[in-house]
This record gives structure tokens, C-alpha cells and sequence, in this order.
């Protein structure tokens, strides 16, 4: 072994090449091996914002934990799964996969029985977001592109399609916001719901209830998702007299 010493004039040492640390911190030969512990599944894809889990299988908890130690990389770069997650020695758990997240990652495992028998190997998991997507259309917006009658109740009517996206609450009328659109700069003021406009979710889709509109209410309305990195809108204008 090698040994180089710091600023500080204390000393630590490189192990020579072919030789690695064991985690009693000497420089030993590991021989490689093939890995009795296998990824439950070594292709995992997922959607953001989802608990991902990466187990180990294949060898005996108290044998395995005994003589083995495990460090992972990430994308080739040395990484920590407490940073991230939980780490246990059969795996590791991402809580909120993020897009960051997608990787290569490779466990490399060192395990010591006894002086002379070092061995080593690896496993790899292959971890990808599934893309979403979402469409929005506005129901009957021929219709609406008509004169409405004042006092009539009315809802604008906002139908939207999602792919690999996992809604907490499908039935949430709040998976959508509402803006009325400034017609001369553009801006969008979000919408909340009062005692004479009503947010909710009928039949599968976003509805803005105008309870009994006035000539006022005339103007562009906008339905927007935006949740999990997927974002769409879509916007429409209604007169009413």
C-alpha cells in the first residue's frame, strides 16, 4: 500500500491498484465473483411523486449482513441512498421519485469471510419516469361560443385526459384551477369559489358553475392542470347578455 500524508502532516494510505478497502479499513484482494443476491427487478419505471422501492433476493438476511458490505453509484458517481431515502442493506426506497431520480444504479458488495476469502461483485437496477401527459378540451365550446342568456345557470365544462399520472383524489374538483383571463394584458386571475360560482366534478369532469351570470361575468376563462410536472390548459370566452 501507498501512503500520502495531508496539510495537516497526518497520514492515510492508498490501497495499490487490484487491491480495495475492506471495512476493517485494510487494503485487501477482493476476488470477483458472481453475486448470489439478485435486484427483485432490475428495470423499474415509475411516476413522479411515487414511493420507489429496490429490494435484494437471493441470499440468507444473517449470512449476507454478517460478511457483506454494500456502497452504491449512481449514473457512475459514488452515492448515498440516506440522501434520497431509507437505505437497508437488501435495497433501498426513493420516497419521492423525481425526474432527477431516473439512474443507473449500481450496488457494488464486498464480502468478508476471512482473511483469505474477499470476494466481490455488483448488481444493477435500471430506474425510469414514465412521462405524463394530459389533454384538456372544453365541452360544447361551439355552444358557448353563442350569446348565453343572463340569470340562466350555466357551467363551463372542462373534460381532461391523463396519461401515467396517479391523482390522490381522481374526484377532487381542485385537481383543475380556474382563471378568468384580463382580455388586455393577458394576466389570469385565479378563481375561487363563492356564493355565485361554483367549483365542482360531475361525470368526469372539471366544471365552473356560473350560478346565475350577469352581463359582467362576459369574458375568457382558462382550465389549467398542473400537478406531478405535467401542466395543460386551455381557455375560452363567453358572453353573456
Amino acid at each position: 500500500m501507498r501512503f500520502a500524508s495531508n496539510t495537516a502532516g497526518n497520514y492515510h494510505c492508498e490501497c495499490d491498484e487490484g487491491f480495495e478497502r475492506g471495512k476493517d479499513g485494510f487494503c485487501k484482494d477482493f476476488t470477483p465473483t458472481e453475486c448470489d443476491v439478485k435486484p427483485k427487478s432490475d428495470d423499474i419505471k415509475t411516476m413522479s411523486g411515487k414511493k420507489v422501492q429496490v429490494r435484494l433476493v437471493g441470499e440468507v438476511k444473517k449470512t449476507w449482513k454478517k460478511y457483506a458490505d454494500i456502497s452504491w453509484l449512481k449514473n457512475n458517481e459514488q452515492w448515498d441512498p440516506k440522501s434520497d431515502g431509507k437505505e437497508k442493506f437488501n435495497g433501498f426506497t426513493i420516497r419521492n421519485f423525481q425526474a432527477e431520480d431516473a439512474a443507473i444504479y449500481v450496488g457494488n458488495i464486498y464480502i468478508e469471510k476471512s482473511e483469505e476469502e474477499n470476494y466481490k461483485c455488483s448488481v444493477t437496477v435500471s430506474i425510469s419516469l414514465k412521462e405524463g401527459s394530459a389533454t384538456i378540451e372544453i365541452k360544447d365550446r361551439e355552444q358557448l361560443a353563442s350569446t348565453q342568456k343572463v340569470e340562466k345557470g350555466m357551467a363551463i365544462v372542462c373534460d381532461v385526459t391523463l396519461a401515467n399520472v396517479d391523482l390522490e383524489n381522481a374526484s377532487d374538483p381542485n385537481n383543475v384551477n380556474w382563471y378568468r383571463v384580463n382580455q388586455e394584458t393577458g394576466d389570469d386571475s385565479k378563481i375561487e369559489e363563492t356564493d355565485f360560482m361554483k367549483i365542482n366534478k360531475a361525470k368526469g369532469t372539471y366544471r365552473l358553475w356560473f350560478v346565475s351570470p350577469q352581463p359582467e361575468d362576459s369574458g375568457t376563462y382558462k382550465c389549467e392542470f398542473n400537478k406531478q410536472g405535467v401542466e395543460a390548459s386551455t381557455d375560452v370566452s363567453v358572453v353573456w347578455a
